[in-house]
């Protein structure tokens, strides 16, 4: 019975008009924002394909930690990398898959960390 008093501040709905209007228009935009996430889904997914297409595999780059300086201009590829002692290391935002690529691409459109995942882009290890 306590758990009733929850719905006490619905009374005030039905007093004041002003709240009850925004609370039907309201209700009545929910389709609108539906077919709006639908179609924003699809496009995120689009271009997530279209990512997958482009940069599969090629966000790996070589970390140099257990690499002396003078030699860490000389690394070109993975062999160079495991040759010289560092470790090949992909990125935690890629396209490697769909689902990661999705992730990545609703990241960047999202603007978080969008400039690291530009910075992959730019610097990445194969030519398509």
């Amino acid at each position: 019975m306590r758990l009733l008093r929850i719905l006490r501040p619905l009374r005030m709905i039905q007093r004041n008009q002003g709240l009850k209007l925004a609370i039907k228009s309201l209700v009545k935009v929910v389709p609108a924002v539906i077919n709006l996430l639908f179609i924003s889904v699809i496009n995120l997914g689009l271009l997530a394909v279209l990512g997958l297409n482009m940069f599969k595999g090629t966000f790996y780059s070589c970390d140099m930690a257990n690499i002396p300086v003078l030699q860490q201009t000389n690394v070109k590829n993975i062999w160079d990398c495991q040759d010289y002692g560092g470790q090949w290391t992909n990125a935690n935002q890629n396209f490697d898959n769909f689902f990661s690529a999705y992730y990545t691409v609703f990241q960047i459109s999202t603007t978080d960390n969008w400039l690291g995942i530009a910075r992959f882009a730019l610097q990445k290890t194969e030519i398509f």
